[in-house]
């Protein structure tokens, strides 16, 4: 009977130590991993402060062209301190970059859709370089009435303007189209638009 009390006492004091053992190998456990979440949110701050040093924004400069009694060459001068997410931030801009533009006809007088030409070619020039951005050749003039018609600008080009535009301010388009010889429809004005995506890159 005794010898029953003392086996039970002892197999009492296993379990409890075992009991305790297992607590504070659970508490050691935890506390590891605390440590290995701080680290790691630590390290997350970190990767999150130097990533969000800098913002980019998105601005669509948009060029109004009108071409009047048949002239076959457009130009407008686009001054970038218009637009106030340049002005506002041109302190602080680190790059500027043109990843695309478009284009199409608004309006015209007197609406003549099926008036061909031979071709239509557009223009930027920044600090008296002329960079061509795009060309359509033998279309109506339907295929582009209020329909924007996308165009990449290829990298070499882009960056070449970007590194340019920074300097200076203004930018000049032109629009250059050719009509068939022949064609007896006199256009009073030909209304059309290029809009250019521009990101420009802001340190915060």
């Amino acid at each position: 009977m005794k010898t029953n009390y003392i086996k039970n006492e002892l197999i009492f004091i296993c379990n409890s130590n075992i009991s305790t053992l297992m607590k504070k190998g659970l508490k050691v456990i935890i506390q590891i991993l605390l440590l290995t979440s701080l680290i790691y949110l630590s390290s997350c701050v970190t990767d999150t402060i130097d990533t969000f040093d800098t913002i980019t924004i998105q601005v669509p400069i948009q060029v109004d062209l009108t071409q009047r009694g048949n002239s076959d060459t457009t130009i407008q001068l686009e001054y970038l301190n218009d637009y106030p997410e340049y002005r506002n931030n041109k302190e602080r801009i680190k790059n500027i970059k043109l990843y695309q533009a478009a284009f199409w006809i608004e309006e015209l007088d007197p609406i003549e859709l099926n008036e061909r030409f031979i071709s239509l070619d557009y223009y930027f020039e920044i600090g008296g370089q002329r960079y061509h951005i795009a060309s359509y050749n033998n279309f109506t003039i339907r295929d582009f009435y209020k329909i924007p018609h996308i165009d990449q600008i290829p990298d070499s080009v882009a960056q070449e303007i970007s590194d340019r535009i920074i300097k200076d301010e203004y930018f000049t388009t032109y629009l250059i189209i050719q009509r068939e010889a022949g064609s007896t429809i006199y256009f009073n004005s030909i209304k059309s638009k290029v809009v250019i995506d521009v990101r420009i890159k802001v340190s915060l």
